[in-house]
């Protein structure tokens, strides 16, 4: 009989893809499409201003552990991890303010292959699992096969580092100079001995290992802390020889977790004067939550009288001094839990449900609508279609607890305060993977044209996903655009301004890069939101450049006080007189040095 026109489609389709047989080329093709990808998008992207806000503060705490300054390193805000990271390149390379970028974009590009390093340990580890557990539960077939059998290994490679791929260049970033491909990397890793638990490994030394791995986890990020307990209760569930047989081993893991966490918790609790493993949990739920305050110069309010707040020194328009006792390139959110000493969470149900709903509202509308997710979804319903028993989907869950466990634990805690895809990449991997090793199918589903068309459709939605992206940062890494904060920096330097000099700047500083930079300290600064974290721009910086000369004067004269040697604006409004302004090169940027 001639063969259809869709069946030939799909018999060159299914062709097209290897079999487990034929392993070897497509698992260095996954390998190598990872690394090229997260090599070309932080190329493109390395030149963008992304040492504002968070990154200028790990710079500057490993900046502070490098001279040995461990009372100003230690801070109860940002964890420690990858600020150690960042100055052992940083020392390795002694880079110049304008080759810094480089060197941050190496060290991430380190971390970036150790996190698709782990993955792939991870992979494999799942990969050997899922064919123990159908060979132990599956019920023989006239042709010899299994009917609750996993995925084939090859279409783990196409699943797997499809998800991998996205969640770190999609969800995450590899240029963005924060420790959240760090604690992917962590996350994967301590997932893979999980699963080498659940298999058949019981030695000791693999939950010490496990152990450690935790403890760095928190040294990470904050969040990790709590999330260790969950990942040690997963060792629970998936050591083998039941409760009685793993409970001395995750004792052993317990013990290894807490040596790493507890010098860093001592130290934070010391400074603090209370026990407290780290503050950033706190002031988000407070921002997010709770709606009290603002991320920088919150003053307090009639019920929350704050220890030691940034200074307002002028009211119309506002200004801000912070030039002591933290000293930064940029203060305020170096450690912000020093400026918001006295700010508590306080449970309100209304409030709470309302962060939920707008979290969970925040994640659909940024995803929702994207290929990958719709494409992952799409495989996922038709994978349930092609299995015939709906129960042992269920089972097949029960079965995936133990990496589900962390997984579901870190979307509820991110959905509590406040979730952005970066938190939640490498659990938003676990989840799909198991929810993909949950679905049984039937040899005919397995050995026939319908898993090609999945992963065909998952390598299509990853391309449609990813490829705008990508091509802008191939465009970025041709063109070599130039970097403005660089070029504000090394104009400021060329002005005459000394490292270390105070400078003051109008509108909000931690969204710039060049005080870094340039290795300047803004001591003071108008701002442009004054109230609430969600409010409008309260148009500060617009009352100054409409103020009158005299105003104007007052104004420099306060920025004066501060010590700041000199005042920078990222642009002048037309109109606005520019006596006394100077333009940075040709950027949109201009100082004023004070006399």
């Amino acid at each position: 009989m001639t063969k259809t026109t869709p069946q030939r489609i799909l018999n060159s389709l299914s062709d097209a893809f290897p079999h487990d047989s034929d392993l070897k080329r497509l698992k260095a093709a996954c390998r190598l499409s990872a690394f090229a990808l997260g090599l070309l998008q932080l190329c493109g992207n390395l030149q963008r201003n992304l040492l504002s806000g968070d990154a200028t503060s790990y710079l500057d705490i490993a900046d502070a552990y490098g001279r040995g300054d461990f009372s100003a390193a230690v801070n109860a805000f940002w964890s420690p991890l990858y600020s150690w990271l960042l100055e052992l390149f940083l020392l390795v390379f002694e880079p110049s303010p304008r080759s810094e970028l480089t060197i941050v974009g190496l060290a991430n590009l380190f971390i970036y292959l150790s996190a698709l390093a782990a993955f792939d340990f991870f992979l494999r580890e799942w990969i050997r699992f899922q064919n123990e557990r159908a060979e132990a539960t599956g019920e023989p077939t006239p042709e010899g096969d299994s009917t609750r059998a996993t995925l084939p290994a090859w279409t783990w490679y196409v699943f797997g580092y499809s998800l991998f791929i996205w969640s770190s260049l999609e969800l995450n970033f590899v240029a963005r100079i924060t420790p959240d491909m760090l604690v992917s990397a962590l996350v994967y890793a301590a997932s893979a001995l999980l699963v080498r638990m659940r298999r058949r490994q019981t030695n000791w030394s693999l939950y010490l290992l496990f152990g450690l791995l935790l403890g760095l986890g928190y040294l990470a990020k904050t969040a990790m802390f709590p999330l260790g307990f969950v990942f040690l209760t997963s060792a629970l569930v998936a050591g083998r020889g039941g409760f009685r047989r793993a409970a001395p081993r995750v004792a052993v893991a317990i013990v290894a977790f807490l040596c790493v966490a507890a010098p860093f918790i001592y130290a934070l609790s010391e400074s603090k004067g209370r026990f407290t493993f780290g503050e950033s949990g706190r002031l988000n739920y407070c921002w997010h939550v709770n709606r009290v305050g603002q991320f920088i110069n919150w003053q307090g309010d009639s019920d929350v009288r704050l220890a030691h707040p940034t200074r307002k020194i002028f009211d119309e328009p506002a200004v801000y001094e912070f030039g002591a006792p933290v000293e930064a390139s940029y203060p305020p959110w170096y450690d912000p839990s020093y400026w918001n000493e006295g700010l508590a969470p306080r449970f309100d149900l209304r409030r709470q449900t309302d962060a939920i709903i707008e979290n969970v509202g925040y994640f659909l509308k940024q995803y929702s609508y994207k290929s990958f997710p719709n494409g992952i979804a799409v495989v996922m319903l038709f994978l349930l279609y092609l299995s015939r028993s709906r129960l042992a989907v269920l089972k097949g869950l029960v079965a995936h607890l133990f990496v589900l466990l962390p997984a579901l634990a870190a979307f509820v805690m991110y959905l509590l305060i406040h979730v952005e895809g970066r938190y939640v990449a490498a659990f938003a991997v676990l989840l799909c993977v198991s929810l993909l090793a949950s679905v049984p199918l039937e040899a005919s589903a397995r050995r026939g044209a319908s898993l090609p068309l999945a992963a065909f459709f998952m390598l299509t939605a990853l391309v449609l996903s990813i490829g705008a992206s990508f091509f802008h940062s191939l465009s970025n890494t041709l063109r070599r655009t130039p970097n403005e904060q660089v070029q504000v920096a090394e104009g400021l330097r060329a002005l005459g301004l000394l490292e270390g000099e105070r400078v003051g700047s109008i509108g909000d500083a931690i969204y710039s890069s060049w005080p870094r930079l340039a290795r300047l300290r803004v001591v003071a600064e108008i701002p442009y939101v004054v109230k609430g974290v969600q409010d409008e721009p309260t148009g500060e910086v617009e009352k100054f450049w409409s103020a009158d000369d005299a105003t104007k004067a007052r104004v420099v004269e306060a920025f004066k006080e501060t010590g700041a040697r000199a005042i920078v604006a990222r642009r002048i409004p037309l109109g606005a007189s520019t006596t006394g302004w100077h333009r940075i090169g040709e950027t949109k940027h201009y100082v004023y040095f004070i006399r």
